[in-house]
């Protein structure tokens, strides 16, 4: 009894780390903020079926992608490492979105080109890795060969071939040649937003979409390498890039999306929320970025102007006001602040400026200290009334060092200790 116990664990673990295209994200929930997988999300085409299947034989062994669920939940893996998660429509041959981590190290360079492909998106029993096009290729043949499966690769018996069998899972390079230019192979997850293995992991067509060559490499591109600046205070940055499918068609087989969207969930070395944001851009040459002050704002544009409606991180990775640096701390240490300047720019030596120099390194450390823009963007994010009309974002890009950040940080929190005790409205 002991013993099947024990072998039957054993089936359940290996079944735990079978592969990579499941019916969850289980085996890669880390890339989520707080573990908590997008959900909503159901405009999923399902999965094409072959038709004219009578005559063939082991219809439900041989054929690619049988019976398959869509989406497919994907924890992509490359060299026996996973490293991000992606929701993928079969029918269209497009992922929805993909999730990931932002590595805040990385430099933005391409690592190759893109031209690996999901195994068990043609049968489950095949290989994890993601892999490029001749070893997978080499894998279906392996799998048709076996006993167990005795799938003849003859003329009459063409969708047990290789490559058309390849070709009915997913998207191919081919898909994109065809488009002559018209798009490019669009990432979702950059892979200048990571570095080394976790950069050629993204290097995969299960990780792409058509994507307008002008929006790919000019106005999505800059919007990227922008995320980078936004959150170089971050311990954590969750990321989803995800896309709103479109009416056009690439070779009659991939769907070619009307818009990319991004949303990011910005956290402290406790996971604690201090920011997200949000972008939306159309596929097109004229296409420009639509930035959003936080992923709330993203969504309900989603759900009212594309019918989409989704949760993309937990609670919406709202800010928590109790985390903040207090109205009180802002105002004294913005006011200690000024004395400091002051005193520095006069070379003045009174008692109130060494108290001064005292005191301004002590206020500085809040539970979250200046440096992590939480009073700049975190504390003003969640009200109901805007401490100004500036955009922040706007604002950030004409503030990049970190002293002209943190002034104007100060400033705003100020401003709402002002306004609150009505000592200017």
């Amino acid at each position: 009894m002991v013993t099947l116990s024990l072998v039957y664990l054993g089936l359940l673990s290996l079944w735990g780390v079978r592969g990579e295209v499941a019916p969850n994200f289980n085996n890669c929930k880390e890339f989520f903020f707080r573990e908590k997988p997008v959900s909503g999300l159901n405009i999923t085409l399902p999965t094409p079926v072959e038709p004219n299947t009578q005559n063939l034989p082991n219809p439900e062994k041989c054929l690619s992608a049988y019976n398959a669920a869509s989406p497919a939940y994907i924890c992509q893996i490359y060299n026996n490492q996973y490293y991000f998660a992606t929701l993928y429509d079969r029918a269209r041959r497009i992922p929805l979105y993909s999730a990931y981590k932002m590595d805040m190290k990385a430099k933005p360079e391409r690592m190759g080109s893109i031209v690996n492909y999901e195994p068990q998106l043609v049968h489950p029993e095949l290989a994890q890795n993601q892999m490029n096009k001749s070893r997978c290729l080499r894998e279906i043949q392996n799998y048709n060969k076996k006993e167990t499966n005795s799938c003849p690769e003859k003329d009459k018996y063409k969708k047990y071939k290789q490559n058309y069998k390849l070709n009915w899972s997913q998207a191919v390079d081919e898909d994109y040649s065809s488009s002559q230019g018209n798009y490019t192979r669009g990432h979702l997850n950059p892979a200048g937003h990571h570095q080394q293995d976790a950069s050629q992991a993204t290097m995969t067509f299960t990780n792409v979409a058509p994507q307008n060559p002008t929006m790919n490499q000019v106005h999505w591109n800059q919007y990227e390498q922008k995320l980078k600046v936004l959150n170089q205070d971050c311990s954590n940055v969750y990321v989803v890039t995800g896309v709103v499918p479109g009416k056009e068609w690439l070779n009659y087989r991939v769907n070619v999306p009307s818009h990319y969207w991004n949303a990011f969930c910005c956290t402290d070395n406790n996971n604690k929320p201090l920011w997200s944001g949000g972008a939306l851009c159309p596929n097109t040459h004229e296409g420009r970025v639509t930035e959003y002050n936080t992923v709330a704002e993203l969504q309900n544009v989603l759900g009212k102007d594309f019918d989409i409606e989704l949760n993309i991180f937990f609670n919406r990775c709202q800010f928590n006001e109790s985390y903040s640096v207090p109205y009180w701390k802002c105002f004294l240490i913005l006011v200690i602040w000024i004395i400091v300047r002051t005193c520095k720019k006069m070379q003045m030596k009174r008692i109130v400026c060494i108290i001064s120099y005292k005191l301004m390194p002590i206020l500085s450390r809040t539970k979250f200290p200046l440096s992590t823009l939480t009073s700049f963007k975190g504390i003003t994010q969640n009200y109901s009334q805007p401490t100004s009309n500036i955009n922040m974002d706007t604002h950030l890009s004409h503030h990049k060092s970190m002293k002209s950040k943190k002034v104007f940080g100060l400033v705003l929190c100020t401003q709402r200790f002002l306004r609150h005790h009505r000592i200017f409205s």
